[in-house]
């Protein structure tokens, strides 16, 4: 009211803004501008007019509390918004991104976008050539790289290019640490001694690793994407559509025994849900190879091979130390003297010799150094398990005999005892496959995984009955050496075979 009276007493412009409540109930902002006109004979009263602005208040109020979450989020998210003059230069940077860099608000202002970040040059050209671009961008250093994921265009009423950056550093190396962890994963399964198996909930196959190929005979490519019911209906019973409804449900089943469909063997096929954000999505299947087991024999001979540790070191210690001694003979002693008798030959004096005769010297000496070499391998007590197992193939090969050696987690050296026993274990078996199953082609996975030493030794020899040996000694194959130093070691010896299918020998130690 003060207003109003100053504009009647002087005749002054008057302009108010009022909120006024419209019949209906509805409030509106109404702008008057006017002034006091004097009447002769009708006294005094405003001319002017009043316009109705709610329109206009609620879009200042927009705008105003878009700016005001516009600066919250500067403020307080790793954000930064810039503004450039057209040749590059900062107008503005704030936002709480800049700290990642350890700039200040406004830091920048004055400074070249292009000398300051002479790696965004390509994507800032653009903008203030007047494009609109979204990029991610890579700055901070080596140690501590960071990320930012960048919307830019031209204001062209400005005359002014604008960024806005977020940065995306925890997401980036999220992803990254992602892609690892499937890498990992990928080769664990595809170094899983155990055939696996995933599957949805409609029972259609989402992974199968080589071993399951090794086990089923389909490759992955033919397995994934297909229901288990097709690929392994040897499987499509109503106990195994029980087992995977229970699993569906929440519960762990593991069926024991269970009888390979094309080779003669068990496995045992741990079924586990699969869990994304708490909710059952599939079964995973591991089926491991447990052919020939026996739990409760040995439950009962643990007691027993834990007093035969000593006995063993002992027994293997006196045994490579004997090796040792023979080698050395060998090498130093007999290899001396043939090798100076061949060159005393070769020397020219006196009368020549017959080349027959340096043929079969050459091939004693030959002969010496490669028995010296199978009693005792230096190289597995400087160089470890791995190693050796590689010069061991590298030996036989030349035989006939193509070995595949597959060998996991083996970096670090075990036990002397286990090296020792696994090394002699493989190379009896490489033998056993030459001279007795007549094989061309042996496959070794040697597996360090939770505290186990896994072997296992596949050829495509002639195989055998593998239940005969219950009646024979295994005189003459060499197995009942192996049989005795895997049960020493805590192991038991696997044998799978098929007369004309080759043969499978597997065992697990401690390491």
């Amino acid at each position: 009211m003060a207003a109003t009276n100053d504009a009647i007493a002087t005749g002054a412009p008057l302009a108010v803004d009022y909120r006024i409540v419209w019949p209906d109930g509805s409030v509106h902002h109404v702008s008057s501008a006017g002034r006091s006109v004097e009447q002769p004979g009708e006294g005094s009263f405003f001319a002017g007019v009043l316009r109705d602005v709610t329109a206009l208040y609620a879009a200042e109020e927009e705008l105003h509390y878009k700016s005001l979450v516009l600066e919250r989020l500067l403020g307080n998210m790793p954000m930064v918004l810039a503004r450039f003059q057209p040749d590059g230069t900062y107008l503005e940077a704030v936002g709480a991104g800049l700290r990642a860099v350890g700039l200040q608000d406004n830091e920048l202002v004055g400074r070249n976008v292009f000398e300051a970040f002479a790696s965004l040059g390509q994507y800032m050209r653009q903008v203030l050539g007047g494009q609109s671009v979204n990029f991610m961008a890579e700055v901070g250093t080596e140690e501590h790289p960071l990320a930012f994921q960048n919307f830019g265009f031209f204001d062209e009423q400005r005359e002014q290019g604008v960024v806005l950056s977020v940065d995306v550093t925890e997401a980036v190396q999220q992803k990254k640490q992602l892609e690892a962890e499937k890498e990992f994963t990928e080769s664990l399964l595809e170094n899983s001694v155990d055939g696996i198996v995933a599957l949805d909930r409609a029972g259609n196959i989402t992974a199968w690793n080589s071993q399951a190929t090794r086990y089923f005979g389909h490759s992955a490519a033919a397995a994934l994407g297909r229901s288990m019911a097709e690929i392994l209906p040897q499987l499509d019973c109503d106990e195994n559509r029980q087992v995977l409804a229970r699993v569906l449900a929440g519960e762990q089943v593991v069926l024991q025994g269970q009888a390979f469909a094309h080779s003669i063997g068990h496995y045992d096929a741990h079924h586990v849900p699969l869990r994304q954000e708490g909710s059952i999505t599939g079964v995973l299947i591991m089926f491991r190879d447990v052919t020939e087991r026996d739990r409760m024999a040995e439950e009962a001979t643990q007691l027993r091979l834990r007093q035969q540790q000593d006995l063993l070191s002992a027994i293997l210690t006196t045994q490579e130390n004997e090796r040792k001694r023979i080698a050395e003979a060998l090498h130093n002693g007999l290899g001396q003297l043939l090798y100076a008798t061949k060159l005393s030959l070769e020397s020219g004096v006196g009368a020549a010799p017959a080349p027959a005769a340096l043929k079969l010297l050459h091939e004693a000496i030959r002969t010496t150094r490669t028995i010296s070499f199978k009693l005792t391998p230096g190289i597995l007590e400087d160089f470890g398990l791995r190693t050796a197992l590689e010069e061991l193939s590298k030996r036989i090969t030349p035989a006939g005999l193509l070995v595949n050696l597959h060998l996991y987690n083996l970096d670090q050296r075990l036990r002397p005892q286990v090296e020792i026993a696994v090394y002699r274990i493989v190379q009896e078996l490489l033998n056993n496959a030459m001279k007795h199953a007549k094989a061309t082609e042996v496959v070794v996975h040697v597996v360090r995984e939770n505290g186990r030493v896994e072997v296992s030794v596949e050829d495509n020899g002639t195989g055998f009955d593998p239940h005969t040996l219950t009646d024979q000694p295994l005189a003459g194959m060499g197995l009942s050496g192996v049989r005795n130093r895997v049960a020493l070691l805590g192991g038991q010896l696997q044998i799978n075979s098929q007369l004309g299918r080759g043969t499978i020998i597997s065992f697990d130690i401690a390491e």
